[in-house]
Order: C-alpha cells, then sequence, then structure tokens
C-alpha cells in the first residue's frame, strides 16, 4: 500500500512536537526526569548551539 499524500513542513514539526511533548509528559509522570531538568537541558542545548554558531 502506497501512500502518496504530501505533508507541509508545519505538519512535520506539529507532529514532532506532539511526539516529543508525550514522551516528556511520560518522562515527567514516571519520575525519570523533572520539569526543572528539562528547562535545564534545553537552555543548556541552547547554549551549546548558539556556542558551536560563533566559533
Amino acid at each position: 500500500m502506497s501512500d502518496d499524500r504530501k505533508v507541509s513542513i508545519d505538519e512535520l514539526a506539529i507532529s514532532n512536537m506532539y511526539g516529543i511533548d508525550a514522551l516528556v509528559a511520560l518522562l515527567v509522570e514516571k519520575g525519570i526526569i523533572t520539569h526543572e531538568e528539562l528547562i535545564t537541558r534545553i537552555s543548556d542545548i541552547q547554549q551549546e548551539q548558539a556556542d558551536q554558531t560563533v566559533n
């Protein structure tokens, strides 16, 4: 079965966002990570990316 339906970048981004949101919610609900740890990690990654673009 072939699905030739084309999706937009927006649809892909939204789908990706929902998947990440669901994974994060499960990790927090199960006590694997805290919201604060997530925010810290996101901030760290953003800083690493900024540092790489400068160098």
